[in-house]
């Protein structure tokens, strides 16, 4: 939970863990209420005391649920909270994808796109981001799956990181694979989810990344190069 701007009367308290920011807090011409043993700013004092509190970090509760994404000055969040503000305004609060902090813009300024339900914080961090690169595509159990990363250990051997088509992730090994395709440059997984939409609408596939399996006259994700058990 991050500070909160508590009005009574004619203070303005801030209410949460703010010790280590204590410096910058009585800079900023805050008080300390040492028999409530919090931080104070007069009421006269309301933006300079939103400024403080906007400058400390709000990490996410690891139980917090994701509601949707949002692009903000070109780059994508998580949305913890949408709706009216106690000022009247729609606002939209917005999660880095590590979890190390949280902020409020306004809703107008964002392009907020909801999900069906929420998703679990713990669930929506390994989830797909839309910047994420996909290196490629494996066939795994006869389903096809965007490759993200691969991870080669000290005893040679190599692990996929997979994505489904619904964002989530795995990891298996490589030889578990029936067929492995190496794009010859990365796409991002919004670039490969708006191929897999245009492919979809020019023919019906029951696979979820078939569309992905692109010869090397299809534009944006051209194999570099495969492989398959025994190659």
């Amino acid at each position: 939970m991050g500070v909160r701007l508590v009005e009574e009367g004619d203070r303005i308290y801030l209410d949460g863990k703010v010790f280590d920011y204590k410096d910058m807090i009585k800079q900023a011409g805050g008080q300390w209420d040492n028999d409530r043993r919090m931080w104070y700013f007069d009421a006269s004092q309301m933006e300079v005391a939103r400024d403080v509190v906007r400058t400390i970090p709000d990490p996410v509760h690891p139980e917090a649920e994701i509601i949707g994404q949002a692009v903000y000055k070109e780059k994508t969040y998580g949305v913890l909270w949408a709706g009216e503000t106690k000022t009247g305004r729609q606002g939209l609060k917005l999660a880095f994808h590590n979890g190390s902090d949280s902020f409020w813009v306004d809703a107008e300024k964002a392009s907020f796109k909801a999900f069906d339900k929420p998703i679990k914080w713990e669930e929506y961090k390994d989830m797909v981001k839309p910047d994420d690169n996909v290196i490629g595509k494996a066939t795994y159990k006869d389903k096809s799956y965007a490759v993200l990363h691969v991870y080669e250990g000290k005893d040679g051997s190599e692990r996929l990181k997979l994505a489904m088509s619904n964002g989530k992730t795995f990891w298996v090994d490589k030889s578990a694979v029936s067929e492995y395709q190496e794009y010859k440059k990365p796409v991002t997984w919004n670039r490969l989810q708006d191929f897999l939409t245009e492919k979809k609408a020019t023919r019906e596939t029951g696979d979820s990344f078939a569309g992905a399996s692109l010869d090397s006259g299809e534009k944006g994700c051209q194999v570099k190069r495969a492989f398959a058990p025994g190659m």
